[in-house]
Order: structure tokens, then C-alpha cells, then sequence
């Protein structure tokens, strides 16, 4: 038996992408992936458009527990401060930081539609900063395809 390798496809983006949203319908390119493993379906996220900056990719984790490697661009020149939101019960304003974030999206095997996915991680400290380090806790999320409802 043929055993595929699988990338693990991400995106290096502004605040306006988004790869998916847990909660929201699935994309059809995020259900081709979760259900079959290909990734060609998300090359209308290239480089230049809607926001994105830099599309990766990442070996896949063959077998049980593993690590993955991905080197991408983040553009610094593109964070951004903003919006200035007044607190009313305070009254002052606040700066958000918002920089280049990433979205990346991993599938699970043999999961028929089962994925581990963030969407659009900051990179950036409150000041502004680039974080050194980010740890997340992902969950299981599953790109349902029953009855014309399919959410991420």
C-alpha cells in the first residue's frame, strides 16, 4: 500500500483573511482537505491576494505524535495599531495591535472530515512586539458535509 504524504498548508496573512472559523460553514477547499487530503483547492489563497502574504507548507506527521517545521514570510511593515476603541466606563482609549497572523490547518487520519486548525494567530505582544514563543491548546474540529451543513 501507497502511503501519501500530506502537507500541512498555512497562510501568512493580514487582519482581513481568514482560513476558517470554528463555528462558521467550512470552506469548500477546507472540506476537499479535511475529507481527502489535498490542498490544491486552497491555491485561490496565493500570495498578493485577500490579504495573504505568504502560503506554506509543512511535512506531514506520518504516524502518532510528531513535529513539523514551516518557514514563512511575516511582514513587519504591514502591523498595524488600530482600531482606537473608547471604554466608556473608563474613559480611555486603547490601541489594538494588530499584526501578520497565520492560519494553518492539519488533518487528521482516518478521520473522514476531522481537522486541527488556527485561525488567524497574532504574532504580536500588546506593545506591538513580535512574541518570541506562542503556545496554543487546539482542539478536534470537524468539517461536517450532512445535509448541506458543513461547519468548521
Amino acid at each position: 500500500m501507497k502511503i501519501l504524504k500530506i502537507c500541512i498548508p498555512g497562510r501568512s496573512h493580514d487582519a482581513a483573511f481568514e482560513l476558517f472559523s470554528e463555528g462558521r460553514l467550512a470552506s469548500t477547499a477546507l472540506k476537499h482537505f479535511a475529507e481527502v487530503g489535498k490542498t490544491d483547492a486552497f491555491d485561490v489563497h496565493r500570495q498578493g491576494f485577500d490579504g495573504v502574504m505568504d502560503t506554506f507548507g509543512a511535512d506531514a506527521i506520518m504516524q502518532g505524535e510528531g513535529q513539523a517545521k514551516a518557514k514563512f514570510y511575516m511582514d513587519s511593515n504591514h502591523s498595524l495599531v488600530g482600531p482606537i476603541i473608547k471604554n466608556p466606563t473608563q474613559k480611555t482609549i486603547q490601541n489594538i495591535v494588530l499584526c501578520s497572523q497565520v492560519s494553518l490547518v492539519v488533518r487528521m487520519v482516518p478521520s473522514p472530515d476531522w481537522f486541527i486548525g488556527v485561525n488567524s494567530i497574532n504574532l504580536c505582544s500588546r506593545d506591538g512586539e513580535w512574541e518570541d514563543n506562542k503556545y496554543l491548546q487546539v482542539g478536534i474540529l470537524q468539517a461536517l458535509k450532512t445535509q448541506n451543513n458543513s461547519r468548521a
